[in-house]
């Protein structure tokens, strides 16, 4: 089961996500995930103990009282055809590119990995790289956004650079290249069944059956010549999770009902799940499914369904099956004759007149692109949050940290002399109409309106810049670091800016302490 967490007002969301995501990597049966969007956190629980013991050994590590919403049913997703996927990432001085197919599996299969790649294709040190990228990896559906299952993924291509390429880039494009074959093939969502038992007096049969038709049950019905009937079936965990209840309720206690998880199969409601989920996964920014490829020396974005025909290793699908062609030539006697009669030197003749010195092809005149201006957009609650200096004062007073943060960039904006645009997410007031100020002429201070999370603002702001600054977004939210990484830009987290601004300000201070002697 699915549940939401629960908690104060006044908590630390951050705070609290960082405390759960440790708690989860210290336990393999816990997984805990948070919503980049609506900063919820969701945990995947089996029963009450786990919440007692969680919400023990929360309050143990940040001395916060969290409870649980209401559950619901955690819902996965599969494939049915056999389809490749490929992934390309290749922003300025980084690239990878790999290949993978996608294979269908038995009910309850799990996730398998294999490997086909030849030898000679790519190192193994990559090829064991790429292989503990998907062994360790956690994949999302793309009809819900549901953990996968039931699903072979094969290595069977790869390519990196010697001097460009490390191992970031090739887990960047191995979920690329998933993600890419996710979107090609047929999915469909699995829901939990149980297997049933149900045992009640003759008069209260007609009403079982009805029930269990509602709930689109398969069922079975055994005529013991007695009083008493019995009705056996499956169906879907979300219809029959509390009908022990209705049983006790409509039998006047004397139906028993029994049941037990007989794993995952395909939803007959597909359409509804689907609509339900809301999940659109061209927007999952946290799982792309497009690949990066270089152009000019900047990075841009191409669709996963117009990626194929840019990969720069050639493949060949031969039914379900990719087949990557060696070209193998064959040489004849008489051009191997010929061949070595020109690398012989005692071949030549005493006659031959030295060929004319051909003359010098004239410079090709190159023009050098202007190198463009600096932009450094800054998420500002994400450097209020990250920096241990404004940390504790937001505690106190958030909006004397948020004044002393302006002021820093403020003093660091005008020792780099580049631009500076610092975001502020507004989305959660209501009525926000938003601002937008000058702080000097390079220096621009955004509140977010209503509605707009800071997240889609610094992406959109990446996207119209990119053609006319060298951008670097600062932020430690890997969704907002993807985003920017997509349309070409430089990354740095907050503590990297907190350190750049700790070494200008000490540069500052030795300048002054040399011009004052």
């Amino acid at each position: 089961m699915d549940y939401e967490l629960v908690y104060p007002a006044e908590t630390n969301v951050l705070a609290l996500s960082e405390v759960c995501a440790r708690l989860a990597s210290q336990d393999p049966q816990l997984e805990i995930t948070t919503d980049t969007h609506t900063k919820k956190i969701h945990v995947h629980l089996m029963g009450e103990m786990q919440m007692e013991i969680l919400q023990k050994r929360i309050y143990d590590a940040c001395k916060v009282n969290v409870g649980f919403a209401v559950g619901r049913i955690v819902y996965r997703e599969t494939i049915t055809n056999t389809v490749t996927g490929c992934g390309h990432f290749e922003p300025l001085r980084h690239y990878a590119e790999v290949h993978v197919r996608l294979e269908p599996l038995p009910q309850g299969s799990g996730i398998v990995i294999g490997n086909q790649l030849p030898r000679d294709m790519l190192s193994n040190n990559w090829q064991n790289t790429i292989l503990s990228i998907l062994n360790h990896s956690r994949y999302k559906g793309v009809l819900t956004g549901s953990p996968l299952t039931d699903v072979k993924i094969t290595l069977i291509a790869g390519k990196g650079n010697i001097k460009h390429t490390d191992g970031g880039d090739f887990r960047e494009a191995t979920h690329r290249a998933v993600r890419q074959g996710l979107m090609k093939a047929r999915s469909i969502v699995l829901e939990p069944y149980y297997q049933f038992n149900l045992t009640l007096p003759k008069e209260f049969l007609s009403r079982a059956l009805y029930d269990l038709e509602l709930k689109k049950c398969k069922v079975e019905v055994k005529d013991d010549c007695s009083d008493m009937m019995s009705v056996s079936g499956q169906g879907a965990v979300r219809y029959l999770m509390n009908y022990q209840n209705e049983v006790i309720a409509y039998s006047k206690g004397k139906g028993r009902w029994s049941c037990e998880a007989i794993g995952y199969l395909p939803s007959e409601d597909q359409l509804t799940l689907i609509e339900s989920s809301h999940y659109d996964a061209d927007s999952d920014l946290r799982h792309p499914s497009g690949s990066v490829f270089c152009s000019n020396g900047s990075g841009y974005y191409v669709p996963w369904d117009k990626a194929d025909d840019l990969m720069h290793i050639p493949l060949q699908t031969q039914g379900s099956a990719a087949t990557y062609h060696h070209n193998r030539y064959t040489v004849s006697e008489a051009e191997l004759k010929t061949i070595l009669e020109r690398a012989n030197s005692n071949n030549r003749k005493a006659n031959k007149q030295p060929p004319k010195k051909e003359k010098a092809k004239q410079e090709e005149h190159i023009t050098m692109k202007p190198l463009k201006p600096m932009c450094l957009i800054v998420d500002g609650y994400n450097m209020i949050y990250g920096w241990s200096s404004l940390k504790s004062i937001a505690g106190e007073d958030f909006s004397v940290a948020r004044e002393k943060l302006i002021d820093i960039l403020y003093n660091y904006q005008a020792y780099l002399r580049c631009k500076l645009v610092l975001v502020f997410d507004g989305y959660k007031v209501k009525d926000n109409p938003g601002n937008n100020f000058k702080k000097n002429q390079d220096m621009t201070i955004v509140y977010t309106h209503s509605g707009q999370t800071a997240d889609s603002y610094i992406e959109k702001l990446s996207k119209d810049l990119q053609n006319d600054y060298t951008i670097t977004v600062a932020t430690s939210d890997g969704l907002i670091q993807n985003a920017a990484l997509a349309h070409g830009a430089l990354r740095i987290s907050a503590k990297e800016l907190e350190s750049r601004i700790e070494l200008v300000n000490q540069l500052i201070e030795e300048k002054g302490r040399k011009y004052g002697n």
